[in-house]
């Protein structure tokens, strides 16, 4: 028979608290409260908790946004819309990463893109540009156009996230064209220009991103393109026009409908006049050839119209001579016949007397 227990006075066994999640727990509230303490940007407590949240249960993933500071103390804080980094060692990243809806809901500085892709080269002035136009359903800029975008995720170099973004936005058949063309990208600026977008009307998301513009030269056939963009839903419809159809088709006429805003009206606007420089760049010895054939066939015009004034003027004098010649003749017969009549008019009075 087994003994029995006075239960009263046993001791229950005790349950211990993993000492990690001590660790754990202390560590989040000093990172919650320094970043509640020293955050410089507007966010509520609970913004801040929740990105916090994510980023412990998940980590910083690829799809996080790097963000930045532009230090300029010669200029202040005020930045505007369009304005260019002067030097690379302006903008300083933090070390922070979140989700693309906090940067977005909170206006963190961040990077991005906007690539034109052409379906030939910067060369030619009748490369045809890809624009896409926003499904209607989004709530940022439903049914506006514009160029192919993409946010620089972290760990990301500019040219990752162009291909990156030509890959997803594109599709793969798309990018692989663009391999076995052996085509290129190229930057349309150095550094970065300062966009800084308000959506209050479409989402309350204020952007304001470094975004760097690039170019993609397809080499291409256009129709050939065609049949290889593989679009998602988030986009309703797509076209292709040259700049000059873009510039005198859509941006005279209430760009900022048309492209959701009218700073992204401006960017493109950037964007236009950067390929037209390129284009001049590249037909530089072609335009010199050219202005070097107007100014000889100017030159030989001049020549040409200074040689028949001259000739008219020669003809003209030999014509003048002529008429003198001719009229000389008969002024002098005129006056052999008034000598005549005045010897006959002498004779006759000599007779009389």
């Amino acid at each position: 028979m087994a003994p029995i227990r006075n239960n009263r006075f046993q001791q229950k066994p005790q349950r211990k608290i993993p000492l990690h999640w001590i660790v754990m727990v202390l560590l989040f509230g000093l990172y919650f409260l320094k970043e509640a303490a020293f955050s410089d940007f507007e966010s509520s407590s609970i913004s801040v908790l929740s990105s916090i949240i994510s980023g412990i249960l998940t980590g910083p993933n690829k799809e996080s946004l790097k963000v930045w500071d532009w230090k300029r103390p010669d200029l202040g804080n005020v930045k505007q819309h369009m304005e260019f980094v002067r030097t690379a060692s302006e903008i300083v990243p933090r070390n922070k990463y979140y989700p693309i809806q906090h940067v977005h809901r909170n206006g963190l500085l961040h990077s991005g893109m906007v690539v034109a892709v052409l379906d030939s080269n910067v060369a030619n002035i009748d490369a045809k540009i890809l624009l896409l136009k926003r499904a209607p359903q989004l709530v940022t800029c439903p049914n506006a156009w514009g160029l192919v975008g993409e946010h620089t995720f972290q760990d990301e170099t500019p040219r990752d996230t162009v291909i990156r973004g030509m890959k997803e936005e594109l599709g793969d058949a798309f990018y692989q064209q663009f391999v076995q063309k052996g085509s290129k990208t190229m930057e349309l600026v150095k550094l970065p220009v300062y966009v800084d977008v308000d959506y209050s009307d479409n989402g309350s998301l204020i952007d304001r991103q470094m975004t760097h513009l690039h170019v993609i030269e397809m080499n291409t056939p256009l129709e050939e393109l065609k049949k290889l963009l593989e679009l998602d839903d988030e986009v309703a419809e797509t076209t292709w026009m040259t700049r000059q159809e873009i510039q005198e088709g859509w941006m005279n006429f209430n760009p900022a409908e048309k492209f959701c805003s009218n700073e992204l009206a401006v960017l493109l606007q950037l964007v236009l006049h950067r390929l037209d420089d390129f284009e001049r760049e590249a037909n530089a010895d072609k335009y010199e050839a050219e202005m070097h054939a107007a100014a000889k066939r100017k030159a030989a015009n001049k020549a040409a119209a200074k040689k028949a004034a001259a000739e008219a003027a020669a003809a003209e004098a030999a014509a003048a001579e002529a008429a003198a010649a001719e009229t000389a003749p008969a002024a002098e017969d005129e006056g052999k016949s008034e000598d005549d009549e005045d010897d006959e008019d002498s004779d006759s009075d000599d007779s009389d007397e």
